[in-house]
């Protein structure tokens, strides 16, 4: 797996403004630093471990404030 493809999903997905299109792109951020992690065979320089590990971090808040955001938002509900 390329080395960069796990950081350029990771911008991507934090640059994304499309609530619809961010659960997409957090999964598959995630999935690129699993499979990056999994294709070292655990011998990840410490430089990028720590990149990584700031990333998942990060996803794992924009995936919580999604949850969040999609509980707070109003109901159309047809008043009668």
């Amino acid at each position: 797996m390329d080395d960069k493809r796990w950081q350029i999903l990771y911008r991507t997905t934090v640059l994304e403004s499309d609530r619809e299109k961010l659960q997409t792109s957090v999964k598959a951020a995630e999935d690129a630093i699993n499979g990056r992690a999994v294709a070292l065979n655990g011998n990840i320089p410490w430089e990028e471990r720590v990149a990584m590990g700031n990333a998942l971090s990060a996803l794992w808040v924009l995936k919580r404030e999604r949850e969040r955001c999609a509980v707070d938002e109003p109901k159309n509900h047809p008043v009668a």
